[in-house]
């Protein structure tokens, strides 16, 4: 199978309540990165950014803010600034650049 050889691994989120951990989410995934203080997931053919986000309740929780797919799988990410760089398994890349909070004029 072609992809026998890959490792994934995953991202695992716990709470800590009076000394007792308890997991409230897991998700597989094949990259991650820091973009712009958020967490930037490679998830199969998607590529994922999330942020922490504090609830009413007080606790936090890490929320999806925006994602892109359109990959076989998304095996590498990589940031620089605005700039997102996705090898995929096609021994591909793409360049993604996050325009969130700018002003952009249409030509």
């Amino acid at each position: 199978m072609l992809l026998s050889h890959l490792k994934g691994g995953r991202i695992l989120i716990f709470t800590v309540d009076y000394g007792k951990l308890q997991l409230i989410a897991e998700k597989a995934i094949y990259s991650l990165n820091v973009f712009n203080g958020k967490l930037l997931v490679a998830i199969n053919q998607k590529i994922q950014l999330y942020k922490w986000m504090l609830c009413d309740d007080g606790s936090c929780e890490l929320q999806s803010e925006c994602g892109y797919h359109g990959y076989i799988i998304a095996l590498y990410v990589q940031t620089r600034e605005d700039f997102i760089i996705v090898g995929y398994l096609i021994k591909s890349i793409s360049l993604l650049i996050n325009l969130q909070g700018k002003h952009v004029k249409s030509p």
